[in-house]
């Protein structure tokens, strides 16, 4: 018999390699929202020119801090970057009064510069003793001046005061020092919680002391 022939081999193909899926490209995070409502407009006919200089700040969230100056009259400045906050340079704190620490008030509200306690409200307290203190001492300088007169000169009690200009003359630092009185009453009354419960009872009473001021002075100075 033949021999059986035997079966051709066939090769075995090579598994196709298939090239590496690329990693998606990340997308760029798009910048926050920079405000939900539009600016006000601003009214400069209501304005300073000191004031309307302020106006050169500009910040945009996200995108960093820009500066900006001479922003146009009648309009709000435009940006690319989206909705733009103007920032006003208007400060609402009193220049020389710190109103949150215990710092000298400066000389025009407190004279003598010196505080009373070791509280928070130490140099407001200060400045309502103080500087009522310097009131009454020179009222009682002033009415001494008219008994002198009076006994010296001979006069009636009423002409020696009018040369002195009794009382009218002690009302004029109580005026000077009404501004540090009226400032200082007024922390230690609406700000209690810096300080212990009797500088709140002092400051209470001169508040009001305070407000009783103009209707004093009409009534022992200018009232008939």
């Amino acid at each position: 018999p033949e021999p059986t022939p035997q079966p051709t081999p066939v090769p075995t193909p090579k598994p196709t390699q298939v090239p590496p899926t690329p990693e998606p490209t990340p997308l760029p995070t798009p910048l926050p929202t920079v405000l939900e409502t539009p600016a006000p407009r601003l009214n400069y006919s209501q304005m300073s020119p000191s004031m309307e200089k302020k106006i050169t700040s500009v910040v945009v969230p996200g995108a960093g801090a820009a500066v900006m100056s001479g922003v146009a009259k009648g309009g709000l400045a435009s940006s690319n970057a989206g909705k733009i906050a103007i920032i006003v340079g208007m400060k609402c704190a009193v220049q020389d009064i710190d109103l949150t620490d215990s710092q000298p008030l400066d000389w025009e509200f407190h004279p003598l510069r010196r505080p009373i306690g070791s509280t928070r409200h130490r140099y407001f307290l200060g400045a309502v003793l103080y500087d009522t203190a310097i009131v009454f001492f020179v009222l009682f300088v002033v009415r001494c001046v008219k008994y002198v007169i009076h006994l010296a000169m001979n006069v009636r009690v009423e002409e020696a005061a009018g040369s002195v200009k009794y009382p009218g003359l002690a009302f004029l630092p109580f005026m000077f020092l009404y501004q540090g009185i009226s400032l200082s009453a007024s922390n230690l009354t609406f700000e209690y919680s810096r300080a212990d419960a009797l500088c709140a009872v002092v400051g209470f009473v001169y508040f009001g002391l305070c407000l009783a001021a103009p209707w004093c002075v009409w009534w022992y100075v200018l009232r008939d």
